[in-house]
């Protein structure tokens, strides 16, 4: 791009996909490029507006549950004059995205938290939020489960995930579980990839969000 793309939000609205954007787009090689990608979860579209504005993608498609995301995403799309190389959908996973839409690159900053601890201080605060939050890995189920469907073959998907190799979360100053997870999430993760008929490439770290959580790129292809 000639010129930085401007993501439009709003303070609610951003859970921290302002940072954890650029550890997913560092992730990738600096010769990668797709034609066509899309970002779940996608928020005010972050990391899809840093596929265009790095030259990574040519076209990206957004899709997020929240109606309010998704309208941040129109005024961003206006403004930046991008209007050729988006669309953008409210859509929970795949359900509203066209049947016909195929990717050569699926990304997101899904909820990384499945089981919160109703004893910890900010469980009254995130517990109906949907940025952290997806109990019982319900969304993340449904999203591998229709993944296949819509990547191209050869495609690449790659999700952040917040410490996917530990059953509880503690972030400070509490120490109590903030998150109490049934199993590693890397494992539930790498079975559901396995189900889809896709093939897990790896779980590599890319980052330290705020210093307190790690951060990591799982990622799995369409062969």
């Amino acid at each position: 791009m000639t010129k930085p793309l401007l993501v439009l939000s709003k303070p609610h609205l951003n859970g921290g996909g302002s940072i954890l954007a650029k550890m997913l787009l560092d992730y990738f090689e600096d010769d990668y490029t797709v034609k066509d990608a899309f970002e779940w979860c996608s928020g005010p579209g972050w990391i899809g507006f840093g596929l265009l504005d790095r030259e990574i993608a040519e076209h990206v498609t957004f899709g997020d549950i929240n109606p309010e995301a998704i309208e941040c995403v129109g005024e961003s799309i206006d403004l930046n004059g991008v209007e050729n190389m988006c669309e953008a959908y409210v859509s929970p996973n795949f359900d509203n995205i066209p049947e016909y839409e195929t990717f050569d690159l699926v990304v997101g900053n899904p909820p990384s938290y499945c089981n919160l601890n109703p004893e910890h201080p900010a469980y009254h605060l995130n517990s109906g939020d949907l940025r952290p939050n997806d109990p019982g890995w319900v969304a993340h189920i449904d999203f591998y489960h229709h993944l296949p469907d819509y990547l191209e073959d050869g495609g690449r998907c790659v999700i952040l995930e917040a410490e996917p190799h530990k059953k509880e979360v503690v972030i400070p100053p509490f120490d109590i579980p903030y998150d109490q997870r049934p199993e590693k999430p890397i494992d539930i993760f790498r079975q559901l990839i396995k189900d889809a008929g896709l093939k897990y490439e790896g779980c590599s770290r890319v980052g330290s969000l705020l210093g307190v959580l790690d951060i990591y790129a799982i990622e799995c292809r369409k062969d």
